[in-house]
């Protein structure tokens, strides 16, 4: 099969296995407590080596905090260690982490985490979100962006008539020649800064305003080969030469960015189109379905204070305001809505409300809890659109700097988005 290591691939998918015991609810004994026994099958003795690798790689993603201890487990969200590097008193040792948590507030008890944990850790512990539902505790992955125990290999030999599809198409790209040869260097896998083609926000949303959707995948590690090979089977009819294109710019941008180099004069032209579409061409609000309400929302992260806010704003299909809020969201939950489209100009938000797979680590628990109340609405939709739509809940995202509790507005109008929603309806009905 071309395994280069048989033997790791076999001990990968024992402790894939493993991962799944541990995962499932309804085991007998928890997998993390169980033991080899006086006469075990080879196949849990060869499970239960693994035992040691999936806790070295695994950490509790806090919710109520009730099965987490605050000293001997590792569910701090830093890299290689994962467990407490504070000095813990002997009361602290026995606490669980549901001590720290404010349960009336849906927050963190800031003088309870700044007694126990060095300066450096309390901030690293208050920066983890808390849902305002307190969803149970889980076991997360802490080498995947998703929390999900992944098993890769790689083949010595990519499959041969796979290969030579994907070189047909792209040495027969009506294009530039520096065009053809940038994708064979990607799927060669011998492009600097390769990794940057499709990962970050900015590269997320370039590619969406082009026609080309993109598959999902939420490994940023995975080769541009595998990337190209999975538009080819899910899209028959795509325009390689735009994607091509726009790969290109995007890895010429980043080079740019890094290095200081300049854009070759003939290459100029197609990077300057494309930014021109995404900065210039602004998106207008767009109103909901007939009996539906849309729910406009953003976040704001305040680095120099440690904070962070919300901003909603609720309106009808014919743009009038129902209801808007100011540092959180709970109003939404209040206002009786039946049929609801939530929008977002958060591309990762709205992914992992559409797909559950798909939920980063650090949001994990927020969007278990966001999904747990939008159960409460007879029907509900999540959509992404573009900061220029979503402006009246950005301007109130940032205002939450300013204050110290939510501000709740009901059929009113916020006066620092007094101008903004009349403009979206004009906007609206110019449409």
């Amino acid at each position: 099969m071309g395994f280069k290591d048989l033997k790791a691939f076999n001990l990968a998918l024992l402790a894939k296995q493993g991962w799944r015991i541990l995962e499932n609810p309804r085991s007998l004994v928890p997998f993390l407590q169980a033991k080899l026994g006086k006469q075990p099958s080879y196949v849990w003795r060869s499970i239960l080596a693994m035992k040691e690798i999936i806790v070295m790689g695994s950490l509790w993603n806090v919710g109520k905090g009730q099965r987490v201890h605050i000293c001997e487990d590792m569910w701090i969200p830093r890299p290689n260690s994962f467990s407490v590097i504070s000095p813990c008193t002997p009361q602290a040792e026995e606490e669980l982490v549901a001590k720290l948590i404010d349960v009336d507030k849906k927050i963190w008890d800031g003088a309870k985490v700044r007694s126990i944990f060095l300066r450096q850790e309390a901030d690293v512990v208050l920066g983890i979100p808390i849902s305002n539902r307190l969803p149970k505790d889980s076991f997360i992955w802490a080498w995947t962006s998703n929390g999900k125990f992944i098993v890769k290999w790689k083949s010595s030999s990519f499959d041969n008539s796979k290969m030579k599809a994907i070189w047909k198409m792209i040495w027969k790209l009506n294009c530039p020649n520096e065009f053809k040869h940038f994708m064979w260097r990607a799927c060669k896998n011998i492009l600097p800064t390769k990794n940057h083609l499709k990962g970050c926000e900015f590269v997320k949303t370039v590619w969406s305003i082009t026609k080309i959707k993109l598959p999902w995948l939420p490994d940023p590690m995975r080769d541009f080969l595998d990337l190209v090979w999975v538009v080819m089977e899910s899209h028959s009819n795509i325009d390689w030469v735009s994607f091509a294109k726009t790969a290109w710019s995007l890895w010429n941008n980043r080079n740019s960015k890094v290095h200081g180099g300049q854009c070759r004069d003939e290459f100029k032209q197609d990077h300057h189109n494309l930014m021109r579409v995404l900065l210039v061409v602004p998106q207008p609000w767009a109103p909901p379905p007939q009996g539906w309400y849309k729910v406009n929302s953003d976040g704001a992260m305040f680095k120099e204070v440690g904070g962070c806010g919300i901003g909603v704003v609720i309106r009808n299909d014919r743009g009038q305001m129902m209801g808007s809020m100011s540092k959180g969201w709970s109003c939404l939950w209040d206002l009786g809505l039946k049929q609801i489209i939530l929008g977002s100009d958060s591309l990762t938000m709205v992914n992992s409300l559409r797909e559950h797979n798909l939920i980063p680590n650090s949001i994990h628990k927020v969007v278990e809890g966001t999904i747990i109340n939008l159960r409460c609405f007879d029907a509900w939709e999540v959509s992404h659109t573009r900061r220029s739509s979503n402006f009246a809940a950005h301007v109130l995202a940032r205002h939450a700097k300013s204050v110290t509790k939510s501000l709740i507005w009901v059929e009113d109008t916020p006066p620092i988005i007094a101008n903004q929603v009349p403009h979206d309806v004009i906007c609206m009905n110019s449409i």
